[in-house]
């Protein structure tokens, strides 16, 4: 009974520990983006930040 306690403690540290998520940064680009989608703009200029975002999110 200890060794099923003892093997369950380690499976779940084990996968608690392999499981984290990586924390992705956004780029200037897809800030500018975001920070502009609520904001009344020309669509032509709001097709520009949005490539401007993926190619930046495309270089990484």
């Amino acid at each position: 009974m200890k060794l099923f306690f003892l093997v369950a403690i380690v499976f779940l540290c084990t996968a608690c520990a392999s499981n984290q998520l990586k924390i992705q940064e956004s780029s200037n680009a897809c800030q500018n983006y975001h920070a502009m989608m609520t904001a009344p703009l020309d669509p032509m200029a709001m097709k520009r930040l949005k490539q401007a975002c993926d190619d930046s999110q495309k270089q990484r």
